[in-house]
């Protein structure tokens, strides 16, 4: 009787860690941008959701006229580098 018991609770344990890790991959979304965004506000624009100033910044990076911080070129450049990557490992 103990063997049967100890059987049915490893099943039961393993069944429920095999969901438990599913879940959150199967709850995930991908939401893939084709270009990135820009949005021109008078004195400033925003690129992927980071301010751009007309005057220069130190260490900013310079796009349409506008300064903007490394981070908002950091989305792209990740993207770019994982596609490539699954593109690669593919073929």
């Amino acid at each position: 009787m103990n063997k049967i018991i100890a059987g049915a609770s490893a099943a039961i344990i393993a069944l429920t860690s095999v969901g438990a890790t599913m879940a959150p991959a199967a709850a995930a979304t991908y939401q893939h941008h084709t270009q990135p965004r820009f949005v021109q506000h008078g004195s400033y624009a925003l690129y992927n959701f980071h301010r751009g100033y007309r005057a220069h910044h130190r260490g900013y990076r310079l796009y349409n006229g506008y300064w903007f911080p490394p981070a908002a070129f950091i989305g792209a450049a990740i993207g770019g580098a994982i596609v490539n990557g699954v593109l690669r490992n593919t073929c």
